[in-house]
């Protein structure tokens, strides 16, 4: 993934949004004061069950990194995604491909 065109943002353990990349904000339309502490559930709906939800938990469950596909909806187009497990929770990064 270029780093210049990285996303990223942190969930602690039950996956509670503690951190988001101020360009990532951006992209989702969000400020941090509206999503900092709640669930990334609540906050996207659309991800409860789908296999990004399944990833994260994956993650958590295993501690092990993870790395998969997925269509973002606020960037409308296909991102690489990377999870990677921390001592507070998750670190999650993602990238569109071809960009």
């Amino acid at each position: 993934m270029a780093e210049d065109k990285l996303e990223s943002f942190d969930l602690d353990a039950e996956l509670r949004l503690t951190g988001v990349r101020p360009s990532t904000l951006l992209i989702w339309g969000k400020s941090a004061q509206e999503i900092i502490g709640r669930k990334l559930v609540e906050v996207f709906p659309f991800v409860a069950g789908n296999e990004v939800h399944k990833t994260l938990a994956r993650a958590l469950a295993t501690g092990e990194i993870q790395r998969m596909r997925a269509h973002s909806m606020s960037m409308g187009k296909p991102v690489a995604v990377e999870i990677r497990p921390g001592p507070q929770g998750l670190h999650v990064s993602f990238s569109a491909i071809g960009d």
